[in-house]
């Protein structure tokens, strides 16, 4: 990525956390201050579930399988209370060291903005790996309560200011990053509890997609890549104008040129092993929390189960991916 477009991207986080909007990544902001020196990361523990789908949690499964997850929280200088971002990694491994430099400028970035960074960990508290070649370790749901999780340990933070806490997330954490704008789950999680101040996904698929989708009213913006062949943006264009229609605070930027995980330092490569669903119908999930398709629902089976099916009726291996 360049260095132009990885300064205004991180504007444009700053700028959901910061209460200016839905501002795209060219937008100008203030003069930054210096970024304060010495600030270390402190472990934030924080508590989760196992679950297949949201059908669990609207069923009173939420806490029928915990697991103890952490993360890493790095705050400016001083007494605070700040803003914090939360960055969500997607099927690779919160620390592949491919996006060490792209989350380090982030960091950096937001501090000098006097905004706190922290990064989520759904894989190490579950012995997982990652899970490109193998997606049915980890269900979408799960991650999604995982960084609600996140959210609430945050906002119970002394020194956050828990009515400004964005997320954002790249590839599956840029779905989750999604995701988590959607009220029936956000209340289903923490009722009464707190919502993100903003949202920004980076190269999602939107392939699934909650319907009805009901807002929190937080600003979400989108940031993809035009030649994504790992998370199709077509579908991402398509339910943002939908969303733009009914009146949601939202926008979109598609690089042009710009392949799955345009942030990396490496090279774009092919990835083989990799498992993409381009070709799946586009899927929801109801209020009940099931999902359904043209092709197959949830109804009756396992994560793990629905995830066979994808890649036997519409998965295919291979994708690029790497620095544009």
């Amino acid at each position: 990525m360049t260095p132009s477009i990885l300064k205004g991207l991180t504007a444009a986080v700053a700028a959901l956390v910061l209460g200016a909007g839905c501002a795209g990544p060219e937008s100008s902001q203030r003069a930054a201050p210096e970024a304060p020196s010495g600030a270390g990361a402190e472990r934030i523990d924080y508590a989760s579930s196992n679950v297949d789908f949201f059908r669990d949690v609207f069923a009173g499964r939420l806490n029928d399988d915990t697991v103890a997850l952490h993360g890493r929280l790095w705050l400016p200088e001083g007494d605070g209370p700040f803003p914090v971002v939360i960055y969500q990694h997607g099927s690779g491994h919160p620390e592949l060291e491919n996006y060490n430099a792209y989350r380090n400028q982030l960091r950096e970035g937001l501090a000098a903005r006097g905004i706190g960074f922290f990064i989520a960990d759904s894989y190490t508290g579950r012995g997982i790996r990652g899970t490109a070649r193998e997606q049915g370790q980890l269900s979408r749901a799960s991650r999604v309560i995982d960084a609600f999780r996140a959210l609430e340990a945050l906002s119970e933070h002394p020194r956050v200011a828990p009515a400004r806490i964005g997320i954002t997330g790249t590839s599956f954490g840029g779905q989750v990053s999604f995701l988590t704008s959607h009220e029936q789950w956000a209340e289903a999680i923490l009722p009464g509890g707190p919502r993100f101040a903003g949202h920004l996904p980076l190269y999602t698929s939107c392939v699934t997609q909650p319907d009805p989708y009901l807002p929190t009213g937080a600003p979400l913006l989108f940031l993809l890549g035009a030649s994504d062949d790992y998370t199709d943006p077509g579908p991402c264009l398509v339910r943002i104008e939908e969303m733009k229609a009914a009146g949601v605070n939202v926008d979109v930027v598609a690089y042009p040129g710009a392949h799955h995980g345009f942030i990396s330092s490496k090279e774009v490569y092919w990835f083989k092993e990799a498992w993409q669903f381009n070709d799946c119908p586009p899927g929801r999930i109801g209020p009940d929390g099931e999902y359904r398709s043209a092709a197959f629902s949830s109804e009756g089976i396992t994560w793990v189960e629905l995830i066979r099916l994808g890649v036997q009726n519409c998965g295919k291996r291979g994708v690029h991916i790497g620095r544009t």
